[in-house]
């Protein structure tokens, strides 16, 4: 058919007529009603266009093999042959796996390059080529994700060579993935030889930005695009060819390259391949699905020469390298290209609140070294758009990596939300770091004019800087449809222009002007998610345990001297390895509890052998040292350790870093406990009991009581919690249930005296020892849980008078304040925050702390500290089970000092008793100031060794550090690059992190 052009002579379309009919309008109802009475015409439009682009001219026979986990290319045909037709379901359980071989025939009138396959097989799959290569990705029900990407853009197959003298065969590596738990899902829907038309396509994607320009028109510009769509009778795009399709694009070419002029607002724009380690798959399938996502990506860079992509995890760059090489080996090729972006330095999107100081180090310490030996490239950017929140020591790490760049997008969701994008982001020890938070609020872009001009317009320094940064992208990483918007919208008035380019461009020419930006301190506090610091505890409690044992073994191989490889239980390779896998948990997704149930059945299997193997090597290289039974203290302090052997008890001074014979202690002869009826007493403390809780802590050193009158200290509350994995009800507290005291007694054993209390109710049941033993400072609890009962919420609960408006928590290197009242806004949303080692209540007169040695959530409100032990939410029997938790109260004088830190390694990483054999002694090293923390000694990268320090104290402090005979040493980054040469005492700043290297 033939479009008429000319305009319909009775319907009055001029410029003018529509001027007399607005003109008691304002600008912005003019533009509203515009929108109204235009927009949903063109949104028709687009959908008569969408079902045009593709015409089915064939279908596709199947055959596929069955298994229930991967098999490899080669291997393909050994899975159980299944009869398939459309309709039939294939899979029997989710993640069931199959290869699909699709077969047909084409007319060789055809251009191969017209033809592409609509295949639609009910799950996730990859597209191989003859080689068993990957080169793109197909889903069905990707699109449930992400509104954006029309069903087509998943389904569509392009021709890879796959056409042979008009005979079409290639193969699909399909998983049930995404169905929700739903098998049944897993149905061939649709099996279609299409012909691609290639000029509805255009005008599809030319509609698409036409509608946005449209929208975002002024007046008279909107109204000339309105009349020249009417000229084009648009309307009548069922019937037109693709002739006529060509020409009306061509048309609409004069209002898509109509370019702004001047100066205008630049989105640099990145293609972001997010992958989410395990969250709804299995570690497995995350593989299995980066190198869908890769695979795609590549053939756009093919396909599109502007086109920019990244991805960050070191991790699944190893996983590609590994499991699949010829695909990594063009993944290189577009790094060295400058086309794809390495964009994080860590080994994976990291949970920055569970774990250590030393883990963070790793992150980084693995992913830059694996990155500059695999791609000669040093990543620059801190990239975790979506972990649940950011230590305020993060800042510290990446100043001393030489990461100057943080970007994150999920602070977006807060209700009281930071005021600034870009900003200077100033830790705990004074780093500072330049930040920015996506302003289109998602790491998911859609690349639509509406979501591109929210970007621009929700930009808060856009008076300062008229740049900002978006990427976009989806769970399968950026599609065509995202691209073929980008490239449209690269110059077009009026929408802001949209630069594809690499965010480190982005960031070096912001650095330029980072004077001109605000700064803000401490942590970046997330106002959602903070059941993740509680759920899947198991999780948690192996994470800490195996970080503090590799920590141990390190330390030992160095003071030793064993570092070659045939001498040692556990290798320098198989260390790093191990250091690696204990990273790859750490994903945020994973450490927070937010992955699904089958990945921590295979990840706690893998903890156990972890931990068991480290435990053991621990014992082994003990075996080296002194003959006999041993104390080894692994901490920067000295500490007496108080035993019982044979009936009788001792004590002994076991120096830092140091190891002593057990039966080099003295025997204690006397001590002073009691134990009544309601009460246990020693030099120390009294504690009295009432219904099983703590009604007097009374401090006889400071003639202090810290627990005020009516109230208890470590009551057992069991609440409703209907939240999930990640979100807690902020109103859990109005359900509080107290767990009834069922038992009570109380005895003494040489300088000990303790508690013993049973406390239940709603399947749940907390055996208690509470105790305290004579020359020890603090009390000891020790808790033995059994939960089982779904949606609860179990806490102890500690009410203390002390007076404070802020509370102190533990954080990697050192420690922060959060405000104890709950008046502000901000004060509410933080019903719930993390804290690594310990918490403290103190001011001018006394304190008191709280350690703890494997949970991280607390509601420090008024003088309450609540701790939580663990959730059930939800009805999978999650968190089920018996489980042990340890904790110390530690009442002391005015604010809290170096005390409550000695306190804290030491209860976290007590006296190691092993036996030795072999007479080796120990490599001397020595810290003249407990403020001074040694927190990690380890073998440097090129031989030496690394002792890593750091301040815990908010004043200035000066120590000297001694290594076998030497103090003499070199300063190094976290790289271990050299920054300065140190002779003698070194002093630290509040919280400063330094490195030593000992050569």
């Amino acid at each position: 058919m033939k479009v008429n052009y000319t305009a319909n002579k009775n319907k009055d379309n001029s410029v003018d007529s529509k001027k007399r009919f607005y003109a008691n309008f304002s600008s912005k109802q003019k533009n509203k009603i515009h929108s109204l009475m235009y927009t949903n015409k063109l949104v028709k439009y687009l959908d008569i266009i969408s079902t045009r682009c593709f015409t089915k001219i064939g279908d596709l026979s199947i055959r596929g093999y069955y298994s229930s986990t991967p098999l490899s290319f080669n291997n393909k045909t050994l899975g159980d042959l299944m009869n398939l037709e459309l309709g039939s379901r294939w899979a029997k359980s989710s993640y069931d796996c199959m290869w699909f071989n699709l077969e047909g025939k084409v007319d060789e009138t055809i251009a191969v390059n017209d033809i592409a396959f609509s295949v639609d097989v009910g799950g996730m799959g990859i597209v191989v080529d003859n080689f068993g290569v990957p080169v793109q990705s197909i889903s069905s029900n990707i699109s449930e994700y992400n509104y954006n990407i029309p069903s087509f853009n998943n389904k569509i197959v392009f021709n890879h060579n796959f056409i042979n003298r008009g005979r079409v065969s290639f193969w699909v590596d399909l998983t049930a993935n995404y169905l929700y738990d739903n098998p049944s899902k897993s149905r061939i829907a649709e099996l279609s030889i299409c012909k691609i038309n290639h000029q509805f396509l255009n005008l599809y994607f030319d509609l698409q930005v036409l509608i946005a320009v449209y929208n975002y028109a002024d007046f008279n510009y909107a109204s000339k695009i309105e009349n020249l769509l009417d000229k084009l009778k648009i309307y009548n795009l069922e019937t037109i060819e693709e002739k006529e399709a060509k020409q009306i694009s061509d048309i609409l070419t004069q209002i898509l390259n109509n370019e702004n002029t001047g100066d205008m607002f630049t989105l640099s724009s990145v293609g972001y391949t997010h992958i989410n380690i395990a969250k709804m798959l299995p570690i497995r399938e995350s593989i299995r699905m980066a190198s869908r996502v890769f695979a795609n990506q590549l053939r756009f860079l093919g396909a599109y020469p502007d086109y920019i992509t990244g991805s960050s995890q070191a991790q699944v760059y190893k996983w590609m390298q590994e499991k699949y090489p010829e695909l990594y080996k063009q993944i290189k090729k577009a790094v060295l290209d400058d086309r794809w972006e390495i964009l994080g330095s860590t080994w994976v999107e990291m949970d920055t609140n569970l774990i250590s100081g030393e883990s963070m180090i790793r992150q980084i310490y693995y992913a830059k070294r694996y990155f500059d030996k695999e791609f000669n490239k040093e990543p620059k950017i801190m990239w975790l758009p979506d972990s649940y929140g950011f230590s305020p020591c993060l800042p510290t790490v990446m100043k001393q990596a030489n990461v100057p760049y943080f970007l994150t997008s999920i602070l977006s969701e807060n209700t009281n939300k930071i005021p600034y994008n870009t900003f200077n982001w100033k830790g705990i020890d004074g780093s500072t770091v330049l930040t920015h938070i996506l302003p289109e609020g998602t790491y998911s872009g859609s690349m639509k004019a509406n979501d591109i001009e929210f970007a621009m317009n929700n930009y808060h320094e856009k008076a300062k800087h008229s740049n900002a940064l978006l990427t976009f992208g989806t769970a399968i990483g950026a599609s065509f449809e995202h691209i073929e918007r980008a490239t449209r919208q690269k110059n077009v008035k009026p929408l802001p222009r949209v630069k594809m380019e690499k965010a480190i461009d982005f960031f070096d020419r912001t650095d330029k002007i980072k004077h001109k930006f605000e700064v803000y301190e401490g942590e970046l506090y997330l106002e959602k998610y903070q059941g993740s610091y509680s759920s899947r505890y198991i999780a948690k409690w192996y994470n800490k345990k195996i970080e503090i044992l590799l920590r141990n073994y390190e330390l030992l191989l160095v003071q030793l001297g064993l570092t070659d490889s045939e001498n040692v239980p556990i290798t320098l390779q198989e260390l790093d390895e191990m250091w690696q896998e204990l990273l790859t948990y750490q994903s945020h997704d994973i450490l927070s509890g937010a992955s699904i149930n089958s990945v921590y059945d295979g990840i706690y299997i893998r903890y156990d052998i972890i931990y068991n193997r480290l435990v053991y090597s621990i014992c082994e290289l003990l075996s080296y040292v002194k003959q006999g039974k041993i104390f080894y203290n692994p901490n920067s302090f000295d500490c007496e350790h108080i035993y019982k052997l044979d009936d009788k008890w001792y004590s002994v001074e076991v120096p830092q870093f140091s190891a002593v014979k057990v039966d080099s202690g003295k025997e204690i002869t006397a001590y002073y406990g009691l134990a009544g009826d309601n009460f246990i007493e020693n030099k120390m403390y009294k504690l009295t009991f009432k219904n099983g809780e703590i009604v007097s802590l009374y401090d006889k050193f400071y003639n202090k009581e810290f627990v005020p009158e009516g109230l208890s200290m470590a009551n057992f509350n069991v609440y409703t919690d209907k939240g999930d994995m990640l979100n807690m009800d902020s109103n859990y507290i109005s359900s509080k249930h107290r767990l009834n005291c069922k038992s009570f007694e109380t005895h003494k054993d040489g300088p000990t005296v303790h508690a013993k209390i049973v406390f239940g109710c709603h399947n749940i049941r907390v055996e208690e020892i509470v105790s305290i033993t004579d020359g020890y400072e603090g009390v000891d609890i020790a808790l033995k849980v059994g939960l089982f009962n779904k949606n609860k919420m179990l806490r102890v609960n500690f009410a203390t008078n002390i007076e404070t408006k802020e509370c102190i928590y533990n954080t990697q290197f050192g420690h922060f304040k959060r405000s104890t009242m709950d008046k502000s806004s901000v004060d509410k949303y933080a019903f719930e925050v993390p804290s690594q080692k310990f918490v403290d209540l103190s001011n001018s007169m006394y304190g008191i702390s709280f350690i703890n040695d494997s949970r991280y959530g607390f509601r420090c409100k008024n003088g309450n500290v609540s701790m939580c032990l663990a959730r059930t939410p939800g009805g999978n029997k999650i968190d089920y089970g018996n489980f042990e938790v340890k904790m110390k109260i530690l009442p002391h004088h005015s604010y809290m000092d170096n005390g409550t830190y000695k306190q804290a390694y030491l209860f976290n990483n007590p006296i190691i008793e092993g036996v030795g054999s072999k007479k080796q002694s120990l490599k001397k090293i020595m810290i003249d100031n407990e403020n001074v923390i040694v927190e990690t000694v380890k073998q440097g990268l090129n031989g030496g060794t690394i002792i890593r320090i750091y301040n815990s104290s908010e004043e200035k402090q000066t120590a000297h550090v001694v290594y076998g005979r030497r103090s003499t040493c070199k300063i190094v980054d976290i790289m271990e690059n050299i920054v300065s040469e140190n002779k003698g005492a070194i002093t630290l700043t509040p919280f400063e992190l330094v490195n030593l290297y000992f050569d």
